[in-house]
């Protein structure tokens, strides 16, 4: 048999934590970046956002993009706030209804689908 060594077990623990980090850090920027470029295109876009999604949804992304921008500079000062933040923004979407949804969908579903697909990588 065997003995596990408290050590490698604690370094593969530690390992598998710094990669869902990176996962969820690369997926929020993802997010955030592909959500920026259609934001900074289009003013209706932004207020369809708000008025259908949910104006919580676009406060918890601002402090996303904030907090990336942070991360890239400050990356151990940032990694419980943006792990934080992207919980609070996966919790936003989740409390939108999904008649509101099926709405914003309808008006922008290429949009809709992104974000949708981009939210569910911030889960993994």
């Amino acid at each position: 048999m065997k003995k596990v060594n408290v050590a490698e077990k604690a370094r593969v623990t530690n390992a598998r934590q710094l990669v869902k980090y990176m996962n969820a850090l690369w997926n929020g920027f993802l997010l955030t970046k592909s959500i920026t470029d259609k934001l900074l295109e289009d003013e209706q876009f932004r207020f369809a956002v708000e008025r259908q999604l949910s104006p919580d949804f676009l406060s918890f992304y601002a402090k996303v993009t904030k907090i990336i921008d942070i991360t890239m500079l400050f990356k151990d000062l940032a990694n419980e706030e943006y792990l934080s933040a992207t919980n609070n923004l996966i919790q936003a979407w989740d409390n939108i209804s999904q008649e509101n949804k099926e709405s914003f969908k309808e008006d922008y579903p290429d949009e809709f689908e992104l974000i949708k697909n981009k939210i569910n990588l911030l889960r993994n």
